[in-house]
């Protein structure tokens, strides 16, 4: 093992990116890697680290001494405080740039505290596990970039303190709200004061539909230089589409998703006809996809009409998906297809057999 570490050492000169995901209790050579002959000019160069936050003390302390350029962090496993991760924090040179955390224990107080301390350069989070987390990242006015996918729960307090903050630089936007409401993320969302171009919400059970059209609006009114959206969106709304469309003209990438979900709605779906009609006239020209999820109803002459616009306005082939709720709506899809005005992988009408 001596020999093979010697031989990393003499073959990384140019190392930038080091991940260290050792089982607990191993010990050995790999573990002094630092100490080893040329461990200053193959270490001092790496920019990316990532490890499980309760593992390898002894071996960050180590690095410690020769990585001082390290502005991304990726800790997998946040469950303790580690001396050895809190010194390998605090002592690099450069600012801290982006930091991926599974929080699994909110008593972290050292840990917390170097973050907190360095978070003000922070430009990009990605929090899994407890979302108490945030919390560290409050004040970070630089952020442009965030996903968060919470799996525990700690304190609702957390989220509203971090709501209310503001995140002008923020670009990019991904979130799983399982315990954050549409109405807090719509106060989130005007918190960006516009800079928002990517959104992302995965739907989860702390969804309520009844917030779809407050947040739609919201939606519509503060994210003007989007050009991804992917997450709920009250498309039955009175001329709502048509405002998307009109006040988020660098949209690309549209799936909106159905805001209902009992039995009788999804059974019958409903008639999205003469909001896609209107609609077309205002699709953005730089759409390339857009999905339409649930169960709606479009009829034959509002499709033609919807798609004849995207001829004429479009700049590239439309890939656009929906349910179809006949035969006809199929043909209508293939003729502008063959057209070469939407993509030919368009959803095809399923004969649906009663049991």
């Amino acid at each position: 093992m001596n020999l093979v570490c010697k031989l990393f050492m003499n073959k990384c000169k140019n190392l930038r990116r080091f991940s260290i995901f050792m089982k607990a209790g191993i010990k050995g050579e790999i573990l002094h890697l630092p100490l080893l002959l040329g461990a200053e000019e193959c270490l001092s160069n790496i920019t990316e680290f990532s490890c499980k936050g309760c593992l390898s003390s002894e071996f960050m302390y180590l690095a410690s001494q020769s990585c001082r350029n390290i502005k991304r962090f990726n800790i997998e496993c946040c469950c303790m405080d580690n001396g050895g991760l809190i010194r390998l924090i605090e002592v690099q040179k450069v600012p801290l740039d982006c930091i991926l955390m599974n929080m699994k224990n909110n008593n972290i107080p050292l840990l917390e505290d170097v973050i907190r301390k360095r978070s003000h350069s922070v430009t990009e989070i990605r929090l899994f596990g407890l979302d108490y987390s945030l919390d560290f990242f409050k004040e970070s006015k630089n952020l442009e970039k965030i996903k968060v996918f919470p799996t525990m729960h700690i304190d609702e307090s957390i989220w509203e303190n971090f709501i209310h903050c503001s995140f002008p630089k923020l670009r990019e936007l991904r979130i799983r709200p399982k315990y954050c409401t549409l109405l807090q993320l719509g106060t989130l969302i005007k918190n960006t004061h516009g800079s928002l171009e990517y959104l992302e919400i995965n739907f989860a059970d702390s969804i309520n539909v009844g917030e779809f059209p407050v947040f739609t609006e919201i939606l519509i009114n503060n994210c003007k230089n989007l050009y991804y959206y992917n997450g709920p969106f009250h498309i039955e709304g009175f001329e709502m589409l048509q405002s998307f469309f009109q006040k988020c003209p660098k949209l690309e990438y549209l799936f909106i998703r159905n805001s209902k979900s009992d039995v009788e709605y999804v059974k019958n779906g409903v008639d999205i006809s003469n909001l896609l009609q209107q609609s077309g006239s205002f699709i953005p020209i730089n759409l390339t996809k857009f999905q339409i999820i649930g169960n709606f109803i479009i009829s034959v002459e509002a499709l033609k009409i919807f798609l004849q616009e995207c001829s004429t306005r479009l700049l590239k082939v439309l890939e656009f998906k929906f349910t179809p709720q006949s035969l006809d709506i199929e043909l209508v899809m293939e003729n502008f297809a063959n057209q070469n005005v939407i993509k030919s992988n368009y959803n095809k009408y399923e004969i649906c057999e009663n049991p």
